[in-house]
């Protein structure tokens, strides 16, 4: 199996060096053209999330090809800049079945930092059909993939162990109800527009919050998120959410640019960021127009969305992504039982993985016995049936073909059956003592 991944986590390396290697949308994009221009791998798919950035990728078969690893971390500094080489050594690389087994845990949310997440199924999905879309999954990512997919669903649906993770939106609304105590009243800024924007403003509304503005690049987005959320002033509210505020103050929720931030800085309680904004949206400078008035920063976008020293201005507290570890850390805890059962079916999806590609590994010499022998047969029918009649030629090529089918019924079954255990020497030894007997080999050209 040439199968690989290569990649950086919350697990190796802190915010500040894994957004030197983080490859959002355009990045991802970027490097998967290059890949297919180029001979060395055969398939690749990027995985980047908010805690982790992955490359699984198939090794072309030559055997002068490039190592993958170091081919692709000059492909990711080409993208992203020479400071992405400086992080090699917090880079892991697993491969074969440890790369099965590693993608199987992603999926399940085990390897997770909120463990159980719900989010890393669907950025999983959502990285699938990025390297459909640029034609850089082939058959043995798409085989991956979508039993990576099933994994995740049963650990779902037959674990508890997603319940009450919910996800880094979910643990930094947790947090902030935590450092501000009650929500309501307070001027909360959402910074972003995407998926993990939007999740954290539910959460921030859930523990009370009434007072938003989402702020983004695109401002129609902003409207769109905010129009979703509450009632911006051109868009409808939304009922579901304003069931869960009656009979306290209205929620409003506001739409802004990017170039409203250093004001609405200046005046909110709580900012929430989450873009995946290649460099800082929001900075001390920005800040230093504050007049003493508490604010709490929470920045969950990689690369980071909030500068270092917005943490210098007058009355700021800025929390990055890793500060979330303890609290997440103590919510696993809870839940190791369920973690367990996890790791079960994650075993469980690694041995199916490894014997459907063992068996794909025995069937070229499997189909090519059968085309030898069919042709044999074939060869033979062509001599004798011209001495029966049309009807009588149609009962003997049924009859011939069911009596090779039976004949070769065992002998196929004892090489899948080897074949699953890997390519161990009874296996191998095997599929070459049926390539001498039946000199498939002489006639491999021919087949």
């Amino acid at each position: 199996m040439n199968l690989s991944v290569l990649g950086i986590s919350h697990r190796t390396a802190a915010v500040e060096v894994r957004e030197t290697l983080a490859l959002p949308d355009a990045a991802a994009r970027a490097l998967l053209r290059t890949i297919r221009a180029e001979p060395v791998l055969n398939e690749a798919l990027v995985l980047d999330t908010c805690n982790r950035t992955e490359v699984y990728c198939v090794a072309a078969d030559a055997a002068d090809a490039a190592d993958p690893a170091a081919y692709l971390l000059q492909r990711i500094a080409a993208v992203r800049g020479a400071a992405a080489a400086t992080s090699a050594d917090r880079l892991y690389r697993h491969d074969g079945p440890a790369a099965v087994r590693h993608l199987f845990r992603v999926a399940a949310g085990l390897d997770s930092q909120v463990i159980g997440e719900h989010q890393i199924l669907a950025q999983a999905k959502a990285a699938y059909r990025q390297a459909l879309s640029e034609r850089t999954a082939g058959f043995l990512l798409n085989r991956l993939m979508h039993q990576a997919f099933r994994v995740g669903k049963r650990v779902r649906s037959e674990t508890r162990l997603a319940e009450g993770a919910g996800g880094i939106p979910q643990a930094a609304a947790a947090m902030a109800r935590e450092h501000l105590g009650d929500l309501a009243g307070r001027t909360v800024v959402v910074i972003g527009a995407g998926e993990t924007a939007e999740q954290a403003a539910q959460a921030l509304i859930a523990r009370g919050a009434d007072r938003l503005t989402v702020t983004n690049r695109s401002l129609d987005r902003a409207r769109r998120l905010a129009g979703r959320l509450g009632d911006d002033g051109d868009a409808v509210r939304c009922p579901a959410l304003l069931r869960r505020h009656a009979g306290r103050t209205p929620l409003r929720v506001d739409a802004a640019g990017l170039e409203a931030l250093a004001d609405l800085g200046r005046r909110a309680d709580l900012v929430v960021a989450a873009t995946s904004s290649p460099r800082p949206l929001l900075t001390g400078a920005m800040l230093a127009g504050r007049r003493g008035r508490p604010l709490t920063i929470i920045d969950i976008g990689v690369p980071r969305n909030v500068a270092p020293d917005a943490a210098e201005a007058p009355s700021v507290h800025l929390i990055n992504i890793d500060a979330l570890g303890s609290r997440l850390d103590e919510a696993a805890r809870r839940r190791e039982a369920d973690v367990a059962g996890a790791e079960r079916i994650v075993d469980d999806a690694v041995a199916d993985f490894d014997a459907w590609l063992a068996s794909r590994q025995a069937a070229p010499t499997i189909a090519h016995l059968r085309r030898h022998l069919d042709g044999l047969r074939q060869r033979e029918l062509a001599r004798y049936g011209r001495r029966v009649d049309a009807g009588g030629r149609e009962d003997l090529d049924r009859f011939t073909a069911a009596l090779l089918n039976k004949l070769l019924h065992d002998p196929i079954e004892h090489l899948h059956r080897l074949a699953r255990d890997g390519d161990t020497p009874e296996s191998l030894a095997a599929a070459d003592l049926v390539r001498r007997l039946f000199g498939l080999d002489a006639t491999e050209d021919d087949a």
